[in-house]
């Protein structure tokens, strides 16, 4: 037998590349045959030699297989050394400290670069980011710390059910931010059972750094903070809070809000929430651009010097009237770009149209549950500039087809209308609709929404008949689930339909179905409302 012996460079180890192993004769295997002493003897010495053989291979093995894995240690080992080498040199760590601070800014939501989104990218609690970032590295710890706008956020919120020592903890962690915040402009969220003597001293002596001011407290509170000076002020959002009043009952004063914020010649947007609120003829707010009073019992509106404001929205379901304290009075806003109201009845909504003059009005949003007033007679004052028109009332008894009929004439720049009226109601502005020239109605209208209920689908089908008979500009039909489904009626179904018999029209006209209603509920609407909110 032949062999060829090399080495192993490692352990030198001996092992043959080329080796064959003694073999009984083919012969002795086929027949069977009785080995001869000496072919017997030869056979046996070459199975001890073969064992043996065996043996020293398989402890080499072994020994291969250990040094292989303290080898992988050893690897891992220096895999880990590497990474942690490398670390010292990551581009992060070279980074200058005016790139990190701008990387600090993004986790801070109060720092947001559109402030008409409260939403951050930041994966941190907005509440704890500083002290996150404090504990990546001393570096870090360093710059966080000196950086005076990282603590311009400020929370300070006690539930009902803490104890005494977190609350002393939320107003101790608020001493901290505003001395840490230096001179910085403060974005302040208050909410809870604040004491209103540890909270009052520490807000009335930042109130000139706060830039955005959210509250959610007990009366009380915006009480002492009475003849404070709002230097900065420019958003505004108050909440009353009844589980913080001392009488569930009892809202603040009418003019609690305005006294308190009084001083504020910067306020930009000023939001409030379930309370009575006016704004006085004497207030300063001459930069307010963008007014929402969400819940307020009875909006008062007055001659207030608000020649430049933007966006106006009024949002309650209870009962009574959007009043004028000088009933002779006309405002003039020359800039108001946007309406959206959601009142107890139509008749509260114009008796704001009577007493405004709007040129510039695009959007306009109209929402009432119902109305039993047959006087629609402001509908006239509605400016014809409107370019986006709202106008829904699930059960108008009395309203007059006519009414509508006039406001959709008198809306010739109308590019998108979301119609949710009850449907008699549409039935009499479709027979009015007939007796007309369609042509002359909506003549930029691009965008129809409206319910998907058996009357609406037939005024929609007569509409868009009428818009694609010419060479009209309507590219899309939304329609909404208009209530529950019946034996004869399917709306999701009629909307495939009304899909299918578009086609024939060999128009390029979308057709879409959502499952959700059409506004009808004041928080319906206002949620819709609150994605266009300033923050």
């Amino acid at each position: 037998m032949g062999k060829n012996v090399e080495q192993c460079p490692l352990c030198a180890f001996r092992f043959f590349t080329d080796y064959e192993a003694p073999r009984a004769q083919p012969t002795h295997v086929a027949n069977a045959d009785i080995l001869t002493p000496e072919e017997d003897n030869a056979s046996r010495k070459s199975v001890a030699m073969l064992l043996e053989r065996k043996s020293t291979v398989d402890a080499a093995i072994a020994r291969a297989e250990a040094q292989i894995t303290r080898m992988k240690a050893t690897s891992a080992r220096l895999e880990d050394e590497i990474y942690t080498l490398r670390a010292a040199y990551h581009p992060v760590r070279s980074l200058p400290d005016d790139v990190l601070y701008s990387i600090f800014d993004w986790c801070n939501p109060g720092l947001a670069a559109d402030q008409t989104a409260r939403t951050h990218f930041s994966s941190l609690d907005p509440s704890w980011t500083p002290w996150r970032l404090s504990t990546v590295s001393r570096r870090w710890r360093a710059l966080a710390q000196g950086y005076p706008r990282l603590w311009t956020t400020v929370y300070a919120n006690v539930t009902l059910r803490y104890a005494a020592v977190p609350r002393a903890r939320v107003i101790d962690r608020l001493r901290e931010y505003l001395k840490r915040s230096r001179d910085a402009s403060l974005t302040v969220w208050l909410a809870g059972a604040l004491n209103p003597e540890d909270i009052i001293p520490l807000i009335r002596d930042v109130a000139c750094r706060i830039r955005l001011l959210e509250t959610e407290v007990a009366s009380t509170v915006l009480a002492g903070l009475e003849g404070a000076s709002f230097d900065r002020l420019e958003h505004l959002r108050v909440d009353f809070e009844r589980q913080f009043e001392d009488s569930a009952n009892v809202a603040p004063d009418s003019d609690l809000v305005i006294r308190a914020f009084k001083d504020a010649p910067r306020l930009i947007n000023f939001e409030h929430n379930d309370g009575d609120c006016r704004i006085p003829i004497d207030i300063p707010w001459t930069q307010l651009e963008n007014t929402s009073l969400w819940y307020c019992p009875f909006p008062g509106l007055t001659a207030a010097p608000l020649k430049n404001l933007r966006v106006l929205r009024i949002v309650t379901e209870l009962t009574g009237t959007v009043h004028w304290e000088d009933p002779g009075l006309r405002v003039e806003l020359p800039f108001l770009d946007t309406i959206h109201i959601y009142l107890s009845s139509f008749l509260s909504i114009g008796s704001i149209f009577r007493h405004m003059n709007a040129p510039s009005l695009r959007h306009l949003a109209l929402a009432a549950p119902s109305d039993d007033v047959p006087e629609m007679d402001w509908l006239a004052q509605v400016p014809e500039s409107i370019t986006d028109l709202t106008v829904a009332c699930a059960r108008m008894e009395g309203m007059a087809p006519e009414a509508i009929m006039g406001l959709l004439q008198r809306a010739r720049r109308v590019q998108n209308i979301y119609i949710g009226l009850n449907e008699d109601v549409l039935d009499g502005v479709l027979a009015l609709f007939r007796a007309s020239q369609p042509s002359e109605l909506l003549p930029e209208l691009r965008t129809l929404r409206t319910n998907a209920a058996k009357k609406s689908m037939h005024f929609v089908q007569q509409l868009v008949q009428w818009k694609m008979s010419g060479s009209e500009r309507l590219r899309s039909v939304v329609l909404h689930q208009g209530g529950e489904s019946t034996e004869d009626w399917n709306a999701e179904q009629a909307s495939g339909q009304f899909t299918a018999s578009t086609q024939e029209l060999d128009a390029d006209l979308e057709v879409r179905f959502e499952e959700n209603e059409i506004i009808e509920q004041p928080d319906v609407f206002q949620t819709r409302l609150q994605r266009n909110r300033y923050y």
